[in-house]
């Protein structure tokens, strides 16, 4: 699949150039009267932030010189702000503020905002916080983790490795974790993670690694998107298999957009995969559940076999929808009330499958 599908996979770039300060132009005197009070330590029994590494938090943005003024922006609630400590795009005062911090660290950071930032500030990660540019601001700032450099630069090498190609061998993957060090839970900005990219791409046995070192089978994107549900849209039956034999959760739904409501069963019933909806029935799948058009699974591959249109679905899948859409509604029907309901993958018989 692809289009809208995909979309909700598409790569977000992080910018990864550290620039010299005056990369920003020399209007960004946010590090003038930077003044930092800690709040909270963290766990300090590592490495503390420096220049250049990569940090994930969370932050609150007051107006004025403390936390008794009008909130303007606030990452509580969303996904952690990514940026990489020097990048010119970010504002100075917030680098420098942050560095020496150490993993949960909290602090507060009161500067003055640029009067005139610059373009790369005011174009940059933080051009959608809403910064009263020219006046005294206050960051309270929750430190989640940090990666060095290097070890950035590797997560992205291994990310693109995973997106790009379908034959990413376990081994081949654990060489480079065993290599580099990256986190194996790590998320980017777009709340992609390994295992997510690795059950879209089809890459079976870094899927069975990284579960097997823990990474749970239903960790989802911010769209709700779960690992299960892209290796049934894609057809990838094996790493179907594994995640399921992981206990996936099958009723995981996606919170909102086109695709709201969906489950791994409308992406495997909307192109067409009988062994994959097999799969997802005997695992305990609601062949009833409904998406926030009201559609069940079946409705929904109807919709699109009777002609309608979709977003994100491919000629090819299309076709396959259309041509096994007796047999899916068959399928579905036969299971409202099946005996196979809630079989392991493995008791599931081959004429089943």
């Amino acid at each position: 699949m692809s289009g809208k599908f995909y979309s909700l996979f598409c790569i977000v770039h992080l910018a990864s150039t550290l620039g010299a300060v005056n990369g920003r132009g020399p209007q960004d005197t946010s590090s003038d009267d930077l003044e930092i009070s800690e709040l909270g330590a963290g766990n300090c029994s590592g490495a503390t932030i420096t220049g250049g590494d990569r940090v994930h938090l969370h932050y609150t943005g007051y107006k004025g010189d403390g936390i008794n003024g009008e909130v303007f922006d606030s990452t509580n609630g969303r996904l952690p702000f990514i940026f990489q400590v020097g990048d010119p795009e970010v504002m100075l005062g917030f680098s420098k503020g942050v560095q020496s911090m150490c993993s949960g660290g909290r602090r507060r950071l009161v500067m003055t905002a640029p009067e005139n930032p610059g373009t790369l500030v005011a174009n940059g990660p933080q051009k959608d916080a809403n910064i009263p540019w020219g006046n005294k601001i206050t960051f309270d700032v929750h430190v989640l983790s940090f990666v060095s450099l290097a070890v950035a630069k590797s997560i992205d090498e291994v990310m693109d490795m995973l997106r790009t190609r379908s034959n990413v061998t376990r081994e081949e993957f654990q060489l480079m974790h065993d290599r580099h060090g990256f986190p194996l839970d790590y998320e980017d900005q777009d709340s992609r993670t390994f295992l997510v990219t690795a059950c879209f791409t089809g890459n079976a046995g870094v899927v069975e690694f990284l579960m097997s070192k823990g990474i749970s089978p239903d960790h989802t994107m911010k769209t709700g998107l779960s690992p299960l549900m892209y290796a049934c849209g894609e057809g990838h039956t094996k790493i179907v298999k594994s995640l399921l034999n992981a206990k996936a959760n099958v009723g995981l739904t996606l919170h909102g957009g086109p695709l709201g409501g969906y489950t791994a069963l409308h992406f495997a019933a909307l192109t067409g995969r009988l062994d994959v909806a097999k799969l997802l029935i005997a695992a305990g799948a609601d062949v009833e559940v409904r998406n926030h058009r009201n559609q069940t699974p079946w409705q929904t591959a109807k919709a699109l076999a009777s002609g309608g249109s979709h977003p994100g679905i491919k000629r090819t899948d299309r076709t396959r929808c259309k041509r096994n859409l007796k047999e899916m509604k068959s399928l579905l029907e036969k299971h409202r009330k099946s005996e196979s309901v809630g079989k392991s993958v493995e008791e599931i018989s081959g004429d089943e499958l």
